[in-house]
């Protein structure tokens, strides 16, 4: 049979989510000081606590957003990609950056995921644009790793599919 994932509830549950919220903060640290691997360990603690935790409860919106944040911080940090937490200001910052360490495979396959998991938390509510707003970042990354790879057409659908939900997010919100 299989593993058996135990249940968090209360405080427990809720001592976990924090702690996976501190590494995550732990991880942008290392990063901005200069090491990544340090940075990319915290982050991988951070998602074995967030997989955990949404196991054991996976209809817990809370918790899937906390997985597919863990899963994004662990792709940027494979994947080179400077963020407002993990490097200094570039002319494009959405682009990889050529640093040492970086593995293009993992950050697409973790990126992959929480999109996923966005995507299935915007089906189950169309109306949450800030669910929406994360799959847009998620896949413009995706589209950004793929255009380093050299996968233009994966790039292409990838931005692509960003630019819609931004298209749709501004319809509904032109002054934002």
């Amino acid at each position: 049979r299989g593993r058996r994932i135990p249940v968090r509830l209360g405080a427990e549950a809720a001592g976990e989510e924090i702690e996976a919220r501190a590494l995550l903060g732990l991880s942008d640290l290392e990063v901005v000081g200069g090491d990544a691997a340090k940075g990319l360990e915290a982050a991988k603690r951070s998602l074995d606590v967030a997989r955990a935790l949404s196991a054991a409860d996976p209809d817990n919106k809370t918790r899937r957003i906390l997985l597919a944040t863990a899963l994004e911080r662990s792709g940027n940090t494979n994947g080179g990609i400077v963020t407002a937490y993990s490097g200094p200001t570039r002319l494009d910052p959405a682009l990889p950056s050529n640093l040492p360490g970086i593995d293009y495979a993992a950050a697409l396959s973790v990126y992959g995921e929480s999109g996923a998991i966005f995507r299935g938390l915007a089906a189950k509510d169309p109306t949450d644009t800030d669910v929406r707003f994360r799959l847009e970042t998620v896949l413009i990354r995706i589209g950004d790793l793929n255009f380093a790879t050299g996968d233009l057409v994966a790039a292409l659908a990838a931005h692509k599919e960003a630019l819609a939900i931004s298209s749709d997010l501004l319809s509904g919100d032109p002054g934002n």
